[in-house]
């Protein structure tokens, strides 16, 4: 009997610090998701900054050329 309840117990203890462990790690994954997200946010604000440079370039470039050609 005496066996059982060490085995039992043996079990319980096994499962807790395996779920323990699940914990950490979906807490680790979380934080990389996270930190991922907020990465491509950046980049996503920095791309829209790019673009928007680049097509006021080229209406400049744009509003030169036809400027040239009316002369």
């Amino acid at each position: 009997m005496i066996q059982i309840d060490a085995a039992i117990a043996a079990i319980f203890v096994t499962v807790l610090i395996a779920l323990l462990g699940m914990a950490v790690g979906w807490g680790t994954l979380r934080e990389r998701v996270n930190n991922n997200r907020m990465q491509i946010e950046r980049l996503c604000e920095q791309n829209r900054q790019d673009h928007l440079l680049i097509f006021s370039k080229l209406d400049s470039i744009k509003k030169d050329l036809n400027g040239h050609f009316k002369e």
